[in-house]
């Protein structure tokens, strides 16, 4: 809450969500899957809110194969 009040102060802003590895349950270990990640942009229009965690990640289809493109997405950039 106090986090999110603070956002809202400062006026139009991002957040982006994730971790580092995925970690299978059933396995008890890291494994190679795409992790789970969450963005969060205030002045988009479009708002679907989900639950945080895999199965409804995999249902989005939205992948995205290496790190560094998802912080290009974070940071707004076009190419």
């Amino acid at each position: 809450g106090p986090l999110l009040q603070g956002l809202r102060r400062i006026g139009p802003h991002r957040v982006l969500l994730t971790s580092d590895h995925a970690t299978s349950i059933s396995l008890k270990t890291h494994t190679a899957d795409p992790v789970v990640f969450a963005l969060f942009d205030s002045e988009a229009p479009v708002f679907h809110p989900r639950r945080f965690h895999e199965r409804d990640a995999k249902q989005t289809g939205d992948v995205v194969g290496v790190g560094h493109k998802l912080m290009r997405q974070f940071l707004g950039a076009t190419t």
